[in-house]
């Protein structure tokens, strides 16, 4: 019983806290716990600072090999986003594709014709359409953006965390076409942005010790990234994961 005891209580200091995060398993550190009882997750999209999203996002735009485009020079529409992302440096992904919602008949049942948010998150989504671009080209394969932006009230209405990215377009969840695929881009992520961190924090914070605060859900043939992570850099996984072949990494050990 002690063996046991002792068993338990290793584990449980090693995984150090866990909270629900949608249907799968938020792994965060305890210093992030005792932040996210106070955290409202806010729509900032509509009054998002420019200059604020160039040092941060465009940083990274510009490190994934895109281009600084300033917002409010494009028409606020589908084809005006359309038009931002081209010129950004998005090639393999559409307006229409990011706009698409994970659920049409609920979207639909709130008057929502897309979800692409205000032009203060749109720089976001280029700098997680890039990197979708990045692991793109690692697996040599299609990847599918199942869904970006997510309204306050339809992220309610299907069920979404109170504390997701989603809710101010930091986050993206793609599906590969293969569980292998998933893993080769989950080695690429791990090696690249979070052990190595090649975005640095230069932007975010003066302290360079530190690292950017990523959320990464791994699935079977799906992936969640978040880049700027309100709750804190953490980690979680889907039910599909422990259904699909094993593909461990120095980063993601479950």
């Amino acid at each position: 019983m002690k063996v046991l005891t002792f068993v338990l209580f290793v584990i449980g200091f090693q995984v150090q806290a866990h909270m629900t995060h949608e249907d799968g398993e938020l792994i965060i550190s305890q210093n992030v716990l005792k932040r996210i009882t106070n955290i409202k997750v806010v729509d900032d999209c509509a009054t998002a600072n420019f200059d604020k999203e160039l040092l941060s996002y465009g940083s990274m735009v510009e490190k994934l090999g895109g281009y600084i485009q300033v917002p409010t020079d494009f028409e606020n529409n589908l084809e005006g986003f359309q038009e931002f992302l081209e010129r950004s440096g998005v090639k393999n992904f559409s307006a229409q594709e990011l706009g698409v919602t994970d659920n049409i008949a609920k979207a639909r049942e709130l008057g929502l014709k897309n979800l692409i948010p205000a032009k203060g998150c749109w720089m976001r989504g280029v700098a997680l359409t890039l990197l979708a671009e990045k692991l793109r080209a690692e697996v040599k394969s299609s990847v599918t953006i199942s869904s970006w932006y997510r309204p306050t009230l339809y992220n309610k209405f299907i069920g979404g965390s109170r504390i997701s990215d989603h809710l101010q377009a930091k986050a993206m969840d793609m599906t590969f076409k293969s569980a292998k695929d998933r893993g080769v881009a989950q080695k690429y992520l791990c090696k690249n942005f979070w052990k190595d961190d090649q975005f640095g924090l230069q932007a975010w914070t003066e302290n360079q010790n530190e690292k950017l605060n990523l959320s990464v859900g791994l699935g079977g043939s799906y992936m969640h990234i978040g880049l700027g992570s309100l709750p804190g850099r953490g980690w979680w996984t889907y039910s599909s994961l422990f259904r699909s072949s094993k593909i461990r990494t120095a980063c993601w050990k479950y």
